[in-house]
């Protein structure tokens, strides 16, 4: 039994070590370039997202909704973070269907072919980790 609970407590605190990185962000926010605004943003999503799932999964016994719509924050952060880094400089269509295909594929996900707790789909997850892969290698090249 002892176990655990330390397990719990030991990735409870993992999870929240999100807040250094967000405490920094606070402090160096007006040192920070534009460019990499997007991801600070996304730092701080990060941070109130943890805080409001430790409050969900010990009040209400479930944290779904917290995660599915911060995945959804997410990958639009991270589009805008992409677009500030110049990825869609002259392909500026590619990412508003970007845009449009990851809100209607999270829309399918949550409310068409679940029900956010039973029967989870994870297209959304599969088609957004595959779309940060690949714009990371297209930012890198």
């Amino acid at each position: 039994m002892v176990n655990m609970y330390l397990s719990y407590t030991v990735g409870m605190l993992l999870s929240f070590s999100i807040f250094i990185a967000g405490v920094i962000g606070i402090f160096k926010f007006a040192h920070i370039g534009d460019i990499y605004r997007p991801f600070i943003y996304l730092i701080w999503i990060g941070c109130v997202a943890e805080a409001l799932n430790t409050y969900f999964a010990y009040v209400y016994h479930n944290n779904l909704a917290i995660g599915v719509i911060y995945s959804l924050c997410e990958s639009l952060l991270l589009l805008w973070f992409f677009s500030k880094l110049g990825i869609f400089k002259k392909r500026r269509k590619i990412l508003y269907a970007l845009i449009t295909i990851f809100v209607a594929i999270w829309l399918a996900d949550n409310f068409f072919s679940s029900h956010l707790g039973a029967n989870v789909a994870f297209y959304f997850d599969i088609v957004y980790a595959l779309s940060v892969v690949l714009l990371s290698i297209r930012a890198i090249n």
